[in-house]
């Protein structure tokens, strides 16, 4: 090896190794960390007592490539500078007032999605005004013939979300669509695994080329983009903005957790709210602080946009 290159060779594992030192350190001094740690591990003994160890290996899995796919990330995006959510301007309490507004709609959407699937008590089935205007958009949306969810997830996760936190003072910016830093790069290495097993799928005759169109365009709709500003762009922006950006990754990754109690209490543990939410923290949860790390790292939502949407595809 030459000088210059090997120089250059070393040069590019001590820039490495300080990426790893400028993220892990922070990281593991932080409180929410090990907030996290533990809920986590509440979960996962629960589930094995309770004897959901299927859905435990599953978490295991997730948990697994989530942490490897964070580990590569890391050297992607070396030189990441502060967070736009961190630098924005404004009064402290109009942040505390936005995270408030996006709060608030994160609870709502969590009662109608346990209501939707009858896994509410009678008296919380229903809330003014909220019930009445979601029952008025799924109504529109059958009476133009629109797919389930078509309608409702754009207006609900991304237009609502959305115009809380700018009518309450936030920009555009501070909201995950700040200029990006690597983020192609870093959808790439996220996306090679749920795009190898698409075009497996492809091959194996499981997808036409119109059925997988038309399942791009229903995650679109019905989650990606929408659940990442709301998760990501909204909710952990401001979380980050008052608390700092540690506990807007823990506490955002595990409400994105947490808002997929209803489908899976209702598909896998019978009813059980407490499995159910188990299940969404260790599978989903640790998924959406994955995901939230990525936003940190390139500094917009373009890659877990395209990451959501591709993994959906690729593995329901």
């Amino acid at each position: 090896m030459k000088p210059a290159t090997a120089s250059t060779a070393t040069t590019r594992r001590q820039r490495i190794a300080q990426s790893y030192r400028d993220a892990f350190v922070p990281a593991l001094r932080a409180p929410a960390t090990w907030v996290c740690v533990a809920i986590l591990l509440l979960a996962a003994v629960y589930l094995a007592v309770a004897g959901y160890s299927g859905a435990l290996l599953v978490a295991l899995g997730t948990s697994t490539g989530t942490g490897a796919l964070v580990l590569l990330t890391i050297p992607l995006t070396p030189a990441v500078s502060v967070s736009p959510w961190l630098g924005a301007s404004g009064s402290r309490w109009k942040a505390w007032v936005q995270l408030g507004a996006v709060l608030l709609l994160v609870l709502l959407i969590y009662q109608s999605l346990l209501a939707s699937f009858r896994l509410l008590p009678r008296w919380l089935a229903t809330v003014p005004v909220w019930t009445g205007l979601l029952d008025a958009v799924y109504n529109v949306q059958a009476s133009l013939g629109i797919p389930p969810s078509y309608l409702v997830v754009p207006l609900v996760y991304f237009v609502a979300s959305f115009a809380a936190p700018l009518l309450l003072g936030a920009r555009p910016g501070e909201l995950g669509f700040a200029r990006g830093y690597r983020a192609w790069r870093v959808a790439a290495l996220w996306s090679i695994l749920p795009l190898v097993l698409v075009l497996i799928a492809f091959a194996q005759g499981q997808w036409t080329l119109p059925s997988l169109l038309r399942r791009v365009v229903q995650t679109t709709l019905n989650s990606g983009p929408f659940e990442e500003f709301l998760f990501r762009g909204a909710l952990k922006t401001r979380l980050a903005r008052v608390l700092g950006n540690s506990w807007g990754i823990v506490l955002s990754g595990l409400a994105f957790g947490l808002l997929h109690v209803a489908t899976t209490a209702a598909s896998q543990t019978h009813g059980n709210l407490i499995a159910g939410a188990a299940i969404g923290l260790l599978q989903q949860g640790i998924g959406g602080i994955g995901f939230a790390i990525v936003v940190c790292r390139t500094r917009n939502l373009l890659a877990t946009s395209f990451i959501h949407v591709i993994s959906n595809v690729a593995f329901g």
